[in-house]
């Protein structure tokens, strides 16, 4: 008969410092798991595809570089959108950083209504062209003398307007813009 010692089994209440096994394991496993799918739905956006990688407009207005399709853009036109001081006037607002010497030679576009169909052209004044390049970096339009300014039936804060910029050597870009308020940039 083999040599077998018997099992005591403990009878009464268990003394607090026996550990306890079952539900403090099952915790740990709870907690592993928590911290697995919390790291890895942290680490799911570190490829190429990252939000954090995506353009990001912080302003009213749009973006665009001209040309569109090129490797290297031309000109970076940033914020661009039409600011209202009155229904039916306002004038055009953005930022152009150019990587060579260029010239914006002309600006046309539409206003839209609220119901989306186009209200007619805008008459937007280019006196003469307006210089861009590297010495001129960043151009801000709405410190042009005169401004660039835009007359139409559709300008009207809260609405869009199409506009396309031709410039001399980058080619065009046609755009939605939005129409903003002039009292809402002050404070």
């Amino acid at each position: 008969m083999p040599n077998t010692v018997p099992t005591r089994v403990p009878s009464g209440p268990r003394p607090a410092s026996a550990p306890r096994r079952g539900p403090r394991r099952w915790s740990r496993a709870v907690a592993a798991g928590v911290l697995a799918v919390g790291l890895a739905t942290g680490v799911s956006a570190c490829g190429f595809g990252a939000q954090t990688l995506q353009p990001y407009t912080p302003a009213a207005g749009v973006n665009v570089d001209v040309p569109e399709d090129a490797r290297m853009p031309l000109v970076n036109v940033r914020d661009l959108r039409i600011i209202s001081q009155a229904e039916g006037s306002g004038f055009l607002s953005a930022t152009l950083v150019s990587s060579d010497v260029d010239q914006l030679v002309s600006v046309t576009g539409q206003a839209f209504g609220p119901d989306g169909q186009p209200t007619g052209p805008l008459e937007i004044e280019l006196e003469q062209p307006v210089e861009l390049g590297p010495a001129q970096n960043p151009l801000v339009l709405v410190d042009q003398r005169p401004r660039l300014a835009v007359t139409g039936d559709g300008v009207v804060p809260g609405l869009t307007a199409e506009v396309t910029l031709t410039f001399a050597w980058a080619g065009e870009a046609t755009l939605i813009i939005p129409i903003t308020n002039a009292e809402d940039l002050v404070g």
